[in-house]
């Protein structure tokens, strides 16, 4: 019942109860006399308007005291309830909920805080599992920062002291230290990268461009990085060369070369590393596919290669240097896009993972 409706009621209560008990008294008194009630203005009679007096105070009291247990139980004690629940928030105490049963404005109040509660809490939680992220993103790097390094090192030690004494040594040693160096880099981008997403220093900024062509300027830089590891890339494109999307290029450029990167770092070392692009469309969006045929992904593991700073046995036995969110970093930059990622892997046979983007038509 609505807090209006009780004050309402409360009034009419508090007033014409009494009055009409007083009647329904009055008429009962003078009807046991053996006269009406307009006898009673004829002459005075002390001993009735005593008793009528003694029975409209207690008739008041009692009422008065109905009234107060009703408000105060409607109304009091959910106050107080409510007062006790913003005392816990204050202190920062969250785990736990405040009832309401939806039927006045306090419930209606209660409601509204517990919807404050869990807001606060889920956020509390996304801050916590923040933090979590990058100190294991902080830890992940510097772990990972230690192999590059140690090799850089390591042969540049090599090269000062002339343990490089051929033509062919210098280069693979110069090599390595390149790559090593290339390493680094990534994992330093990553790091950047991530922390660039959670805050608010990370706007997009979308433009028209050609899907076809687009993803071939991504493809020509990537393909030497490819055929330094002596593999080769594909390309497939079913999609017509004036097909339009809107993204922020540098961000889905991130997106194809953390595949790319990925796909090179878990290659299999029996074979040459084959890696298939293909580009195809379907009604209304665009499907980019990367497909190599390295080490596969664990059944196990698929399901949170998305997850951030998720890092398979493979990787972690294999001693790949990564952040363990680069796939994550896949998921955030296309979902902000309007597309969604998708993946399937063969444990020893290769992986596919790709994305979707949303075709621009007609100015749609």
């Amino acid at each position: 019942m609505k807090i209006r409706t009780r004050l309402v009621l409360s009034f009419f209560i508090s007033t014409l109860l009494p009055c009409l008990l007083l009647l329904l008294t009055l008429e009962v008194y003078m009807r046991v006399k053996g006269q009406g009630i307009a006898d009673l203005f004829n002459g005075p009679d002390e001993d009735f308007f005593r008793d009528v007096g003694a029975s409209i105070i207690i008739i008041l009291s009692l009422t008065s005291l109905v009234l107060i247990i009703w408000i105060y139980g409607g109304l009091v004690s959910r106050i107080r309830m409510l007062s006790k629940a913003a005392k816990r928030i204050e202190e920062g105490d969250l785990d736990f909920s405040i009832e309401s049963k939806g039927g006045d404005e306090i419930d209606d109040l209660a409601a509204s805080f517990e919807e404050m509660r869990a807001h606060l809490k889920a956020d509390s939680e996304k801050i916590v599992r923040l933090e979590d992220d990058r100190r294991q993103l902080l830890t992940n790097v510097a772990h990972d920062l230690k192999g590059p390094l140690t090799s850089i090192s390591g042969y540049a030690e090599g090269l000062y002291d002339g343990v490089a004494n051929t033509e062919e040594k210098k280069q693979r040693y110069l090599r390595t230290i390149m790559e090593k160096a290339k390493d680094m880099d990534s994992l330093l981008a990553q790091l950047s990268l991530f922390s660039k997403i959670d805050s608010d220093g990370f706007p997009y900024e979308f433009e028209h461009v050609k899907v076809v062509d687009y993803v071939a300027s991504i493809l020509r830089p990537a393909e030497l990085d490819i055929r330094n590891v002596g593999g080769m890339v594909y390309f497939f494109t079913e999609v017509s060369g004036d097909l339009e999307i809107i993204v922020d290029k540098d961000k889905i450029r991130r997106v194809i070369n953390n595949l790319i990167e990925n796909a090179i770092k878990y290659r299999r070392e029996d074979v040459p590393l084959a890696l298939k692009i293909y580009l195809d469309e379907e009604e209304s969006v665009v499907r980019f596919t990367v497909m190599d045929n390295g080490k596969g992904i664990p059944a196990k593991d698929i399901p949170h290669i998305f997850e951030r700073s998720f890092r398979g046995d493979q990787s972690r036995n294999a001693k790949v240097p990564g952040s363990g969110f680069g796939l994550s970093i896949v998921e955030k930059l296309v979902n902000d896009h309007g597309g969604e990622v998708f993946a399937s892997s063969q444990e020893g046979e290769g992986t596919t993972i790709g994305f979707t983007l949303k075709k621009y038509r007609n100015g749609v």
